[in-house]
């Protein structure tokens, strides 16, 4: 299979690891487009750079400039540079990370209309898990798009469901988000009388920080003894570090966030749902897991869902600092045990026959080969 992916998250280079597996596992040729530069809401430059370990089984890396580099809906690649490899090049797929309703969704499919690729498949990942009805008058316009777009990946069935809301009919591939096994080793827990509870991430108001700072509150007045070690960055990070209980890590680069697993005891996903945002999936969930630890997650969006699947059921009511508490203590006298020690032990395995790179390059490369069956047929 020769494939074409494109994205711009894809200027992280733990990012691309996922198609250098990809490429190794299934004996595809991978070619790469990403940003030259990007913008972030946590880092305002990043420049494109090179890394040998996970762009290794990639057969070529395009860095291509944007415009309107950092804003997802009106972002666009170099139309020129993308309609040349395109006309250059025939691939047996194409594969990109992109919102329907984006410019450079409909600009790149504008593009690929006129070039050799034209018949090429299209497959279209997309997150948006919430039913925004102030948006509704696009929904024609994103169903026209979906005209192109032989199948959509998707990583929760939030997601699947507003597709299936906004009209659009599309074969849809579940895809969720992995972690590299090859950097996440499983180290035992050494739980000492003093609890390490873990977040990483965006250090904000949606994610829950203010909960689980009241939950360490809750914590500390009762006498539990425990640290909340943090890495991230965002709005919230001068009263977390106003917290004489949080060991700040600062901002930690994705390529070393498995490091920060192998210093804590649990991970807590403390995230709230707001009018334009729930949690699509929580990387840091399959990533905490891969590590041996367990995780302790809100009822926001997807979170539910993917704990489910590794048979883990340790969740709170969002925003519900009590709750949060209990659930902490709880963990704690639970993982002191023999049996929650086998319980973890059986979710991790199952977090790496899901969610682990090589698993889910193997099961998307299936489900693309299956539907290019299925396109060839008609």
């Amino acid at each position: 299979m020769k494939l074409l992916v494109i994205g711009h998250s894809l200027i992280i280079d733990t990012n691309r690891s996922f198609w250098s597996t990809f490429a190794k596992a299934n004996k595809a040729q991978i070619d790469l487009i990403a940003p030259s530069q990007w913008s972030s809401n946590l880092k305002s430059e990043i420049e494109f750079q090179p890394n040998p370990a996970t762009d290794a089984h990639i057969a070529k890396i395009i860095p291509t400039k944007v415009f309107f580099r950092g804003n997802g809906s009106r972002f666009f690649y170099n139309p020129f540079k993308i309609f040349s490899l395109l006309n250059s090049t025939k691939y047996d797929a194409i594969y990109m990370n992109q919102e329907t309703w984006a410019l450079s969704t409909s600009l790149f499919i504008l593009t690929k209309l006129a070039s050799r690729n034209k018949n090429t498949a299209l497959f279209l990942t997309v997150a948006q898990n919430l039913k925004k009805d102030r948006l509704k008058f696009m929904h024609p316009y994103e169903r026209f798009v979906s005209r192109f777009i032989s199948s959509f990946l998707y990583c929760s069935e939030g997601v699947k469901n507003v597709l299936r809301w906004k009209g659009i009919t599309t074969d849809c591939i579940y895809f969720p988000l992995p972690y590299d096994e090859e950097k996440y080793k499983i180290t035992p827990i050494q739980l000492s009388q003093e609890f390490k509870i873990g977040y990483l991430g965006r250090i904000s108001t949606d994610k829950g920080i203010e909960i689980l700072l009241k939950a360490c509150e809750l914590l500390k007045q009762e006498g539990f003894k425990f640290k909340l070690i943090v890495a991230g960055n965002g709005p919230l990070v001068e009263l977390i570090k106003s917290k004489n209980y949080v060991q700040y890590e600062g901002l930690i680069p994705h390529n070393q966030a498995h490091l920060f697993y192998e210093k804590i005891d649990c991970f807590v996903l403390p995230s709230q749902s707001t009018p334009h945002w729930i949690e699509q999936f929580g990387r840091v969930i399959v990533e905490s897991f891969g590590a041996g630890r367990p995780v302790i997650g809100s009822s926001s969006g997807s979170i539910p869902e993917v704990l489910n699947f590794v048979d883990w059921n340790w969740i709170f009511s969002e925003k519900s600092a009590l709750e949060l508490s209990e659930k902490i203590k709880a963990l704690y006298e639970h993982l002191k045990q023999d049996g929650g020690i086998k319980n973890l032990e059986r979710s991790v395995e199952l977090n790496s026959k899901l969610f682990s790179q090589k698993q889910v390059s193997l099961k998307l490369y299936h489900d693309i080969s299956k539907r290019l069956s299925q396109l060839h047929s008609t």
